[in-house]
């Protein structure tokens, strides 16, 4: 889902692009409590938008909506979403502003956790889920994801006060594709084998050791 061009960004709730739909099923209607339902000009079927290419959400038992989103060249995002909100695309890319004139922030949702592209450790962030599985006892809560280029697995704690913490988990070397979540909340890898074999393989999530907390 790329996002608008730039000259029509202020239409985003006009168009299903760049959005989250939220619909009731099994009939697949439109739900009378989104945000959008009856305002002029908008889409109703619209939850959140103004998304780049989102990859991967999923809703934790415990903490709501995680969303990773693609960015564009220069930034990759991390979001908890918030129902009705702005998610900025094309206005900003994270928090880079591209409007000559500043960007009214106040009005957008920024990233929950920004992550840049320049350097070596990200290119494509695969987001997935918050692991709740009991067996890893010190991994029970935070938001797991990877980076498809360089196989790294990362978590992010957060609390809805402070600031995430954001912690590197393990390398692999995994082309990440997408995770599984069974019923237990235990994570399982789906990737393509090491150095770009296209054979996918399902890889459990292997017993981790982490730092304490700083």
């Amino acid at each position: 889902m790329e996002g608008l061009p730039r000259d029509s960004h202020r239409k985003h709730r006009s168009t299903l692009r760049g959005s989250l739909l939220h619909l009731t099923c099994p009939e697949e209607r439109l739900a009378e409590d989104n945000p959008f339902v009856g305002l002029p000009g908008a889409s109703p079927e619209i939850w959140p938008y103004g998304f780049r290419n989102p990859w991967r959400f999923s809703f934790d038992r415990e903490t709501g909506l995680w969303l990773g989103g693609l960015g564009s060249s220069q930034q990759e995002e991390i979001n908890l979403i918030q129902i009705g909100r702005n998610y900025a695309w094309n206005i900003m890319e994270g928090t880079i502003c591209y409007e000559p004139n500043g960007c009214d922030v106040d009005s957008l949702e920024t990233p929950l956790v920004e992550l840049d592209e320049e350097g070596p450790q990200y290119c494509a962030i695969i987001g997935e889920y918050a692991f709740q599985g009991r067996g890893i006892p010190p991994l029970v809560g935070p938001y797991v994801y990877a980076d498809f280029c360089t196989g790294a697995i990362y978590a992010v704690w957060y609390d809805g006060y402070s600031d995430p913490y954001h912690q590197f988990l393990i390398n692999t070397e995994l082309n990440i594709s997408s995770f599984g979540q069974d019923l237990a909340g235990n994570l399982y890898i789906l990737s393509g084998r090491p150095r770009g074999d296209q054979m996918d393989s399902l890889h459990p999530m292997y017993h981790l050791t982490l730092r304490a907390r700083e």
